[in-house]
């Protein structure tokens, strides 16, 4: 057996990391973070506790890399999403655009977002992750606020219809299929773009 090359550590490496980035956002998801411990997150992710600390400092700085990595692969798709069908569209139509392709990553990306919700209520004592989830709903707020006619309270009607798209998850994933979310959609996206013809 020939020695492994530079590449070939590397790929194992990256490998090994994605394994503990994802056994880490299972057990976060299923059992919270703060009742999970390093020690479960290793077992699930197959290596050892001691190996863990190769790869990140302390649970708070993987569970850093769990939020950056899994919110970026939900923009990366819904970035493709848009630049795909954003072209020659009234502001009507790309408001409805993006609720709709929020609604299909809300079933398709469901742990990213019961995630979410669930750390959203437990980083009160974790500054540095606050300021990250902070910094991603931001980034959310600036994006619907892009699609509103400008005015001067387009931020607040941005937050406005960012936290009822969020308390419309909560709900969806509280009910499950009891919950009418295709009749919710269409309901949004009418006083949505009934708002925006008005204003």
């Amino acid at each position: 057996m020939s020695p492994r090359t530079p590449e070939d550590n590397e790929k194992i490496r990256n490998e090994r990391k994605q394994s503990i980035i994802q056994a880490a956002f299972k057990l976060f998801a299923l059992r919270g973070y703060h009742r999970t411990s390093i020690s479960e997150i290793a077992q699930e992710a197959g290596i050892s506790k001691g190996l863990m600390y190769t790869y990140f400092k302390n649970k708070e700085d993987l569970l850093k890399t769990v939020v950056v990595h899994n919110y970026q692969e939900a923009s990366d798709r819904l970035y493709d999403l848009f630049s795909k069908n954003m072209k020659n569209r009234s502001q009507q139509e790309l408001l409805a655009y993006i609720i709709d392709a929020f609604f299909v990553m809300m079933k398709d990306y469901a742990p990213v977002w019961k995630l979410s919700i669930a750390l959203s209520m437990q980083v009160s004592d974790m500054p540095e992750i606050q300021e990250l989830m902070f910094r991603i709903f931001d980034e959310s707020y600036k994006r619907i606020q892009m699609l509103l006619p400008p005015s001067k309270d387009a931020e607040n009607q941005a937050r406005i219809i960012a936290g009822a798209m969020d308390g419309i998850a909560l709900q969806y994933y509280l009910t499950g299929d009891s919950y009418d979310l295709e009749g919710v959609k269409k309901t949004l996206i009418h006083n949505l773009s009934k708002q925006i013809t008005n204003s």
